[in-house]
């Protein structure tokens, strides 16, 4: 697991567009060897509520990174080593997933418990788990598990007891010929939403992306979710799109896609443009900030078409679809992934 979960879905809200860019912008490509030091500032101008946990980089995609959290206005930079992905699981407590190196049997992931200034390792490299997701009340999280052979299914496992098993969700071979499992939970901890590979016929029967599928936290097994816009007969364009859960609220799925963050119904009537975020502009990831906000990670496809990481953070009104620029990113510098909580840990005040 080389990538992160951020950066592959990343990739496939670029299939739809690296076409379209590649003779044109080319020669924007980031030049490897040239040296980038570190932002002066990790500062984001956001002062709540609650709190964000953002993943900087800069320089090269597997280059140097920083995990940092923002509360009250005001950030501070964390002490892990190659941080790759972040989740709260409360106001105090954090999974971290670093990127570490040498690789055991073909993985690379680590995944980290901080608790207060504390860390504990839940999982290391050579037991193939990763994409860590706290469920809502921070007592279960949804992994993916991968071997040699690529994604072989999701497990739900215990963060109060031990990191114990609870259930496996075996990687489903009925809803195409691949997995994604990039996954997010409901509101109520009893559902989580997953994004599986699947094949496009009669579109195109030689290309897959990534489609939304619904599975109980307690029965093994996945249902595929239509979604196309529900209008009639499907948009050749529209099922080209790939459609990659983000969260989850009251309102409905979350989703990044080649044309934006879409609102899709968990029952299956079909999907919907929340927001766009601009021309050459592709979300990489986002989170829910409260009910009816959310901070979504925009990349800039003019600077470079394949970048895959995020240069601008949008706010977006989730009930009005409207949206801003909230922070646009030097040169070099990046950020990979963020998450947010409510509450403030009482000792960053």
């Amino acid at each position: 697991m080389s990538l992160s979960k951020t950066q592959l879905v990343a990739i496939m809200a670029l299939l739809g567009l690296v076409a379209h860019h590649c003779q044109a912008e080319g020669e924007n490509m980031h030049n490897m060897d040239v040296e980038v030091k570190a932002p002066s500032s990790f500062e984001i101008p956001f002062k709540g509520p609650g709190q964000l946990a953002t993943i900087w980089s800069w320089g090269p995609i597997q280059g140097e990174r920083a995990l940092v959290l923002t509360s009250h206005g005001e950030s501070r930079r964390i002490n892990v080593e190659a941080p790759d992905r972040v989740r709260w699981c409360s106001p105090t407590e954090l999974l971290v997933e670093q990127s570490v190196r040498p690789v055991r049997n073909g993985l690379g992931t680590r995944i980290l418990r901080r608790r207060g200034e504390v860390m504990e390792v839940l999982s290391d490299r050579d037991e193939g788990l990763g994409s860590a997701e706290p469920s809502p009340d921070g007592e279960q999280v949804l992994l993916e598990r991968y071997d040699r052979r690529g994604f072989r299914g999701i497990e739900v496992r215990s963060l109060a007891k031990d990191f114990r098993l609870e259930v496996f969700h075996p990687a489903s071979v009925k809803l195409g010929s691949g997995d994604f499992g990039s996954s997010v939970w409901s509101p109520d901890g009893s559902q989580f939403a997953v994004g599986l590979w699947v094949t496009n016929p009669p579109i195109d029967p030689t290309r897959m992306s990534p489609r939304l599928a619904i599975a109980s936290r307690d029965t093994p097994g996945f249902t595929r979710v239509n979604d196309v816009l529900p209008s009639g007969m499907p948009d050749p364009e529209t099922e080209r799109w790939a459609v990659i859960p983000l969260f989850w609220n009251e309102d409905g799925i979350y989703a990044g896609s080649n044309r934006g963050l879409l609102r899709c119904d968990p029952k299956g009537s079909g999907c919907a443009l929340a927001y766009s975020p601009g021309k050459d502009r592709s979300i990489v990831n986002g989170t829910p900030v409260g009910t009816k906000k959310a901070l979504l990670l925009v990349q800039d496809l003019k600077l470079d078409f394949l970048e895959i990481r995020a240069k601008e953070i949008h706010e977006v009104d989730l009930t009005t679809g409207k949206g801003h620029l909230l922070l646009r990113l030097p040169e070099n510098v990046f950020i990979n992934d963020i998450d947010w909580i409510e509450g403030v840990d009482s000792k960053s005040k």
